[in-house]
């Protein structure tokens, strides 16, 4: 089954990232030994990419596939690196530490002098880039730090031209070449020094045709001249989703276009083909809402959140929509259909009872109690078949995501690695669809072409501030307060019921000890009907609010509303400090961070493999 999306060009675009990091002073005889190599390296993994995107097109929309080369166009390596994956067609983005005017003052000859050649040289490769981002760096607080971390951030594969020595400063090669291989990502060691290509030993390769033996370098493994399938392998890692499994022994190409018609597709269950219009909700979403309404009812209303005016163009809205309108007609299924699984079970103990009290329909009543179980029965069939709660916290767990790098992409950086803890049991999220889908939609969406000024960074903190962390609070003040309404009213309908069936037992042990003497026909069976009936609702209670959880979401809102007001706190008092951008960046990744672990706990309780048949 292929991802059934009739919105195919919603879907992310077929892209791939290379990085580069590399030594800045290369001599004439190592530039011309690299050329070649890198031209090399550059070509096979086009090629390999190609042909990943090449099977999986039913997950990625028409648009032709993309090649990214990220390089901050330093001398030497970055520069060499970006004049060859220009020549092969990629487009090329460049994150710089500094301001171009004063990024250029790095570019020196003798004696500290400009360097003309140098610098036209930069501007000339600059002005061919479809994306710059000019950080706003102070030389004493380490930018090459940073801009080596939007590298690693913004590429899949990273080439480093290196000579295996350590670093020497903060940001170099052998520091920028340890973070990426710390992260799994696949790395091509050019050595400067050696006739050589090395490929990070992240996978078993030593039965490939293609390698050769890796003693001589210790977590690398040396590659032939042509490379062949040991790199296809980790493209299809990055490239091809869950859905399409790559086996083990057979490479991309050699398997071909039929092995993905015949593998199952989880995201079409997760993507509902609707996309837009998955706002839309379903009759079980309308009875949650209007369970919500009533139980909230004589309430004061919240006020209603401040609309922010977004300063820029947003890349990752529609993806966001699309993820987040089925996460919440889904979340309205689920909780429509517990609610309704708990009164058609109290309507179906009524309805038993009636046809002792009013017997002339007892075939209707019996009808009704038919109906309500065979109900119970279908929405319970639902549930267990169609995830609706795991496929709600999945689609949430992507949506949040989204959400998060609406606000820190602008500041350069990337998604929110999650970190789940050592109790979850479902799998390694890093694996699954929603991660495959969040790195595609990465991937197809250029680095911010932006230099950060006081005025831009003012934007970015605005949004941050009045958008993202005002909205949140806003949120989780009004649903700490609906939680709590709901849990406390069904607490006292609950016990309400409990107590006038604890009267309608004492009225209905009255009528079996004085009967005699009290002559009311028909009474007393409807006595037992309320004797019977009130705590059958007293039980629906507590099982509604327990299975909805509305005491602990209270509880969890209030947390994570104190948590954002101390972050708002800390973030106005830095508001006069955003000259340099990293004070910015920490706050939007811890944000980031809390944000993604509210989500990362339901994960833990809720999700599930979906079924591929």
């Amino acid at each position: 089954m292929h991802a059934n999306t009739e919105n195919h060009d919603l879907l992310p675009r077929a892209a791939l990232r290379v990085g580069i990091t590399g030594h800045r002073k290369l001599t004439a005889d190592q530039t011309r030994s690299l050329q070649p190599r890198l031209s090399a390296v550059l070509k096979v993994i086009a090629q390999a990419a190609a042909n990943a995107a090449g099977i999986a097109t039913e997950a990625y929309s028409d648009l032709p596939f993309l090649l990214r080369a990220t390089s901050p166009l330093a001398e030497g390596a970055d520069r060499l690196f970006a004049k060859a994956a220009l020549d092969l067609g990629y487009e090329l983005q460049c994150p710089l530490p500094f301001a171009r005017e004063e990024y250029c003052k790095d570019f020196t000859a003798n004696a500290g002098n400009p360097n003309p050649a140098s610098i036209a040289e930069f501007h000339e490769i600059l002005n061919q880039a479809v994306a710059v981002f000019e950080f706003d760096g102070k030389r004493e607080s380490s930018p090459y730090i940073t801009v080596g971390e939007v590298v690693l951030s913004h590429s899949d594969i990273l080439v480093a031209i290196w000579d295996g020595l350590p670093s020497d400063g903060a940001g170099g090669t052998a520091e920028v070449v340890e973070r990426a291989c710390g992260r799994g990502m696949p790395v091509f060691w050019l050595e400067t020094n050696i006739d050589k290509v090395w490929l990070s030993n992240q996978r078993e390769t030593k039965d490939s045709e293609d390698v050769a033996d890796n003693r001589e370098r210790p977590g690398w493994t040396a590659v032939s001249a042509d490379m062949g399938s040991g790199v296809s392998k980790f493209v299809e890692e990055i490239m091809l989703p869950p859905w399409l499994p790559a086996p083990e022994e057979t490479s991309v190409t050699a398997r071909g276009k039929e092995a993905a018609s015949e593998a199952p597709s989880e995201e079409a269950d997760l993507i509902p083909a609707c996309g837009m219009n998955c706002r839309q909700k379903t009759w079980l979403s309308h009875l949650w809402s209007g369970f919500v309404t009533l139980m909230t009812f004589f309430t004061k209303k919240p006020e209603p959140a401040p609309q922010y005016a977004p300063w820029q163009p947003d890349p990752f809205e529609t993806q966001y929509n699309l993820v987040n309108n089925p996460a919440i007609r889904l979340a309205g299924q689920y909780r429509g259909a517990f609610l309704l699984i708990y009164g058609l079970g109290l309507g179906a103990v009524i309805f038993a009872l009636l046809s002792y009290a009013a017997p002339g329909l007892s075939e209707v009543w019996v009808l009704c109690e038919l109906g309500a179980v065979l109900t119970v029965f279908y929405l319970v069939w639902c549930i267990r078949t169609r995830l609706w709660h795991h496929r709600t916290v999945d689609c949430r767990y992507l949506a949040e995501q989204l959400r998060i790098l609406r606000y820190v992409y602008p500041l350069g950086l990337g998604a929110t690695e999650p970190v789940l803890p050592a109790h979850h049991m479902h799998g390694d999220l890093r694996q699954s669809w929603m991660q495959w889908r969040l790195k595609a939609i990465m991937r197809a969406t250029s680095l911010p072409n932006a230099r950060v000024t006081p005025e831009y960074l003012d934007r970015c903190y605005k949004a941050i501030l009045e958008d993202w962390v005002d909205g949140q609070i806003h949120y989780h003040d009004s649903n700490e307060s609906r939680m709590h309404t709901i849990d406390h009213r069904l607490h006292k309908l609950g016990l309400s019921a409990i107590i006038l069936a604890f009267l309608a037992c004492i009225v209905e042990l009255a009528l079996h000890l004085y009967g005699g003497r009290i002559e009311i026909p028909g009474l007393v069976p409807w006595v037992i009907v309320f004797a019977a009936g009130l705590p059958a609702l007293s039980a629906t209670c507590h099982g509604i609010s327990n299975q909805g959880e509305f005491r602990r979401l209270a509880e969890r809102s209030g947390a994570m509303r104190k948590s954002l007001l101390r972050i708002k706190t800390d973030l106005e008092k830095a508001e006069n400090k955003t000259g340099p951008s990293r004070v910015l960046r920490q706050e939007a990744e811890l944000v980031g961070q809390i944000m993604l672990a509210e989500v990362l706990d339901w994960q833990i309780l809720y999700r599930r493999p979906v079924p591929t048949a």
